[in-house]
């Protein structure tokens, strides 16, 4: 095997571990699905039976989620399939604050802006189906993101200019939701997440709780002093934004999330942007050197990859859509930081044969904030 395939191959392990992709589906969730749409006034019809997608996917570790199809027939006897996908609470799976129900307000605001997020139809609030609260959403008619993009999915298979195309146009659709005002879609509700006097501040602190609850001190067993040397470079970047925050910014929503990963394209155009747990009210650039972060980690094991935009190209798109960029210094270590923290608490999780990838691609993370801050 050469060293380039056995790099694709680590990468989709890596994945696969963290997901834990392989998860089967309850069966008590699937009845729960069942009964649920069966009392649906605006299903459309009477709900004859569900047929859930078992293709391991691999993607997806802070929720539960299924895809299937809903077979319905209406008052007049016609049948139709409905495409849907379930997202549920798994319980502070990964992010111990976890909270399912703003997303769906979050999707239901942007679908009423003209956004590209999937359609959300039923919220099961109460936790009915899967003991959490979970959310029914129209499944988009587009190819599957792969987890590790660069190494499987839409992106891996495309023409480099395609492939070029494809992220110029993630980089475009992200500036779109940094202009929205969030006060006019109505997710103002955001202002309560996270603890502080401030957006900024209040933002901050909800990644630095999730840190300080994934690696809590003493945590590691004998790897405890590895953990306390990437707790405390991770806690001095923290204080380090705290101190310098820009004070005379507007709360801007943004995903959270921006990896490539969480984009589903219908040839080279945007057809949805996943995943609105981390979404809150932050600065669109720092959501952007989280993007830009996110493909250094992607690419970081592969070969070359020809149509990958350079970072400075990355930002003179997202400039030109958006209008400019400000606080690029910020906000590029608030991307940089954020993206650090979810990949020590992801690969904290791994056995310890993935050890060495672990502390490879922690290396790769701790440089990059490095240049920004002497650790």
């Amino acid at each position: 095997m050469t060293d380039a395939r056995q790099a694709k191959d680590d990468n989709l392990a890596l994945m696969r571990e963290i997901t834990g992709r392989a998860r089967p589906q309850d069966a008590h969730i699937v009845e729960g699905i069942r009964s649920f749409l069966s009392k649906q006034h605006d299903l459309g019809g009477r709900l004859v039976d569900i047929v859930v997608d078992k293709t391991p996917r691999s993607s997806g570790a802070s929720s539960g989620t299924v895809l299937f199809d809903a077979r319905i027939k209406d008052k007049a006897g016609q049948s139709r399939t409905l495409p849907l996908v379930f997202r549920y609470d798994l319980g502070g799976a990964f992010f111990f604050q976890y909270d399912l129900i703003p997303q769906f307000a979050i999707m239901r605001a942007l679908n009423g802006a003209g956004y590209p997020a999937p359609q959300a139809l039923w919220l099961d609030r109460n936790g009915d189906i899967a003991g959490k609260p979970g959310l029914f959403m129209r499944r988009v008619d587009a190819p599957l993101p792969g987890g590790q993009p660069f190494a499987q999915g839409p992106l891996a298979d495309a023409a480099p200019q395609d492939r070029r195309t494809m992220i110029l146009n993630a980089v475009r659709c992200f500036a779109r939701l940094h202009r929205l005002d969030p006060e006019a879609i109505g997710v103002e509700f955001l202002q309560r997440r996270g603890e502080g006097a401030t957006f900024i501040e209040r933002a901050i602190g909800w990644d630095g709780a999730e840190l300080l609850h994934a690696l809590p001190l003493g945590f590691g067993g004998d790897r405890q002093s590895y953990y306390e040397a990437v707790r405390s470079d991770l806690l001095q970047v923290r204080d380090h934004l705290l101190a310098t925050m820009p004070r005379d910014r507007r709360p801007e929503l943004v995903h959270g999330d921006p990896n490539l990963s969480n984009v589903m394209y219908r040839g080279t155009d945007i057809a949805a942007v996943l995943d609105w747990e981390l979404s809150h009210l932050g600065l669109g650039e720092a959501d952007l050197a989280y993007c830009m972060a996110g493909m250094a980690h992607f690419l970081l094991t592969l070969d070359p990859i020809p149509g990958i935009p350079s970072e400075d190209e990355l930002i003179e798109t997202y400039a030109a859509a958006r209008g400019g960029v400000r606080d690029w210094e910020f906000c590029r270590l608030w991307g940089e930081w954020r993206l650090a923290i979810y990949q020590v608490m992801a690969f904290s999780r791994l056995p310890p044969e993935m050890q060495h990838l672990e502390e490879m691609y922690w290396r790769h993370s701790r440089g990059r904030l490095s240049q920004s801050i002497a650790l």
